[in-house]
């Protein structure tokens, strides 16, 4: 028989952790839920969302549903909705309904979530898109909005000057719901299936296309905007802050852009930027998630994890950054690692013990 169990450590200002408490957790503890046949885990910043098989979302730490503004353990919300996708951002949240309808609401500071006037938005939104198009995909960076549409056109919403700046890349402005977007015109013809995985950094936008070709635009300060081609297959592509991975196919985890902190996990972090792709130390790599500056990733039923160490998002009580992955210790009598979850500033894993 086995049980399903929720781990989390880091930063834990607002309760993001789900614990009950508002103080860091400088190692992996248990969090104590009662939710059914988990589907997804999403951690922002100051709030973590779990949607579950039923379709109901569950929030921990900062709220705008919330009396008190934060939600001390996980509370589900109350949105005579039904969910089957949800993204966290830094203070903001997207969720796509069973009826594919997109519904935003957060921060807006910037008209990140496509509506004037409105600093924070505290009722879930339907999101207007230039032209009614139709939504697919959405990704969040620190101040700005990237969605992917049904016709494979991008768009950006928000705060737009990294993306006017980058000269290596062709936009054009589009007035909607008397807001400035951005429309993506690519430098590739993209069809119904080009795009396989579509991500946000703090203030850029990355693409993968046919699982091969990356494409990104934006802030290129540390070579996060890289234009890269894989002879392996990319199963899975995440962006940080100012870094980016990719998983391949043959389980190598490949990691470039920043690294002020060890967030390339190199064992070095005298070098500040690293353009071309470093394959990480730990092989084979099952799956991985990146914070803001920091990562984690499951090797069979192992656990490592490197980079900014501040809040022992880590997982490592120690004061020092990590600058290459770490194994950390969870609990013992592990059957299967399910999934593993980063937000900006703490980590989680799901995952299933024996019981004897």
């Amino acid at each position: 028989m086995t049980t399903r169990r929720l781990y989390a450590w880091g930063a834990n200002s607002y309760s993001q952790l789900g614990l009950d408490k508002q103080s860091e957790y400088e190692l992996p503890t248990e969090v104590k839920i009662n939710i059914q046949d988990i589907k997804k885990i999403c951690g922002g910043a100051r709030h973590t969302i779990i949607l579950d098989g039923s379709g109901d979302l569950h929030i921990a730490g900062k709220s705008e549903f919330s009396t008190t503004g934060y939600e001390g353990t996980f509370k589900r919300l109350e949105l005579n909705k039904k969910f089957k996708d949800v993204v966290c951002g830094f203070d903001m949240t997207a969720a796509f309904t069973d009826d594919n309808k997109l519904l935003v609401w957060g921060n807006n500071r910037n008209n990140q979530l496509g509506c004037p006037n409105m600093s924070v938005i505290k009722e879930p939104m339907e999101l207007s898109l230039p032209d009614n198009e139709t939504p697919i995909d959405i990704q969040f960076g620190l101040k700005h909005t990237a969605i992917l549409t049904m016709s494979r056109h991008i768009f950006i919403v928000g705060l737009l000057k990294h993306f006017k700046n980058d000269k290596n890349a062709s936009y054009k402005i589009v007035e909607h719901n008397s807001i400035e977007w951005l429309q993506l015109i690519p430098n590739v013809i993209i069809t119904e299936n080009d795009i396989t995985h579509f991500v946000c950094g703090q203030n850029h936008i990355s693409y993968v296309i046919d699982r091969h070709v990356i494409y990104a635009h934006g802030d290129n300060k540390f070579g996060q905007c890289s234009h890269i081609e894989t002879s392996e297959k990319i199963m899975k592509f995440e962006s940080a802050w100012t870094h980016n991975g990719y998983l391949t196919e043959s389980n190598s985890l490949f990691l470039y852009g920043r690294n002020n902190y060890g967030q390339l996990g190199t064992g070095n972090k005298n070098l500040n930027e690293i353009i071309t792709p470093q394959k990480c130390s730990i092989f084979p790599v099952n799956d991985f998630a990146l914070g803001a500056e920091h990562g984690i990733l499951k090797s069979g039923l192992d656990i490592y994890t490197w980079g900014w160490n501040e809040h022992r998002n880590c997982g490592h009580d120690i004061d020092d950054d990590i600058i290459e992955p770490k194994l950390l210790h969870l609990c013992s009598q592990i059957s299967e690692i399910v999934s593993v979850i980063a937000g900006a500033g703490f980590c989680m894993v799901l995952l299933e013990t024996c019981d004897k």
